[in-house]
């Protein structure tokens, strides 16, 4: 372990259905949560969290309860980052 705090990560249905839609592993999740580039507050008390994962840039929808709870991830471009509010691409 290299001291950093392990999340306790739990996909929502809807989560699952659209990452094996999309390609998107559970690692990749991970480590968008664990390392975001950036994190915005969204609808619904919800955070959006970006990361470049294997040269794409992977955008995760989630919210914290008693543990991280994703709701959904995608792969998206730069614009697409802008538009939804992000600065830090």
């Amino acid at each position: 372990m290299d001291g950093r705090r392990e999340l306790n990560v739990r996909f929502k249905p809807h989560a699952l259905c659209r990452m094996k839609e999309r390609q998107i592993e559970q690692s990749h999740i991970e480590q968008v949560l664990a390392s975001p580039t950036e994190t915005i507050e969204v609808r619904f008390s919800r955070q959006a969290s970006f990361r470049n994962i294997n040269g794409r840039r992977l955008r995760v929808i989630y919210q914290i309860n008693a543990e991280v709870e994703v709701v959904t991830a995608f792969w998206i471009n730069e614009d697409g980052l802008r538009k939804y509010g992000f600065t830090r691409v």
